[in-house]
Parts: structure tokens; C-alpha cells; sequence
């Protein structure tokens, strides 16, 4: 949920961060998590189905800024696409993890998984 005093959602933040760290881009993500990640200073993509942290490219993106935060916390596969081989391969050191839909994606904005 995009909510950022929802009790669910920051109880299951906690217990995410309690667990031990995954291997680099082995994570789990729910779409209810990727849409908490929205802000210059916490920029996730997906493509893919793979899930990406781009905060530290932000300002070095070609398009500047705005051509990533317009797509924060979203499905951005479309505009991936846009771009050559060669500029989609550099996204595979930003890669965090896959994309799990979350079984109350269709409508309730708490999810369900964690």
C-alpha cells in the first residue's frame, strides 16, 4: 500500500528486514512492496518480472530524472524495451530480485504474502 502509516504494511517491512539477507538479486518482491519504492531517494523499478533498484543511476540516467521517477514503484517493461541491448544489459548490476503478484493486488490494498 502506498499508505506510509499502515500498521500491516510496516509489521511486515520489519520482519523482511529481520530476516537474513538474500544472495544480491535474489529477493522476493510483492507489487504492494514495489510501490512503496517511489521517491528520489528509494527509486524500484520492475521489467520482466525482475525487480530493480535504480536510486543510485537516477542522476546519470540520459533522460534525466523525471524518465525514471514517472515510473517508480511501477511496471516500466514498456520503456525498458525502448532502450538498446547495450543500455538494458547495464540494469543487470541494479538487478535486487524477481516480481511476485500479490494475491490481493486485484483490489484490497494490504497484501497478503508475508
Amino acid at each position: 500500500c502506498r499508505w506510509a502509516a499502515c500498521k500491516a504494511c510496516n509489521e511486515k517491512e520489519e520482519r523482511i528486514k529481520a530476516r537474513p539477507a538474500p544472495r544480491p538479486g535474489c529477493g522476493r518482491f510483492t507489487t504492494c512492496q514495489l510501490r512503496r519504492h517511489c521517491t528520489k531517494s528509494d527509486v524500484w523499478l520492475a521489467a520482466h518480472g525482475v525487480v530493480y533498484d535504480a536510486t543510485e543511476i537516477l542522476e546519470e540516467h540520459p533522460g534525466g530524472v523525471r524518465s525514471i521517477l514517472r515510473h517508480a514503484g511501477q511496471d516500466c517493461t514498456e520503456d525498458f524495451d525502448f532502450h538498446s541491448k547495450a543500455a538494458r544489459g547495464l540494469w543487470k548490476d541494479l538487478k535486487i530480485g524477481t516480481l511476485v503478484h500479490c494475491p490481493k493486488d486485484g483490489g484490497d490494498s494490504r497484501c497478503a504474502i508475508m
